[in-house]
């Protein structure tokens, strides 16, 4: 059974720790109130999908989420293993 999520205030302040204070994952986790493992696993989430702080205003918590938790698409993953592989993307 997956680990239930932090709310997304809490993320919002990890972040804000990290890039703009550069806490530890472990003194974030302590101020935060969640593991370091849940840190380093959201801050890695974030940059995958390259969000730093500040967070830009027009993303809600809602959007944030979306973003870091829904897995990429089935095509997204095909291109980008065409990208990686060095063949071009077939129209259609």
């Amino acid at each position: 059974m997956p680990a239930e999520r932090a709310p997304m205030r809490k993320i919002r302040e990890a972040l804000r720790l990290k890039h703009s204070l550069g806490l530890s994952e472990r003194q974030i986790s302590v101020s935060v109130g969640v593991s370091r493992s849940t840190v380093a696993e959201y801050l890695r989430r974030a940059s995958v999908v390259g969000i730093t702080w500040p967070v830009p205003e027009e993303m809600d918590d809602a959007e944030l989420e979306q973003r870091l938790f829904t897995p990429p698409s089935f095509e997204a993953k095909q291109r980008r293993a065409q990208v990686m592989a060095g063949t071009p993307e077939r129209e259609g």
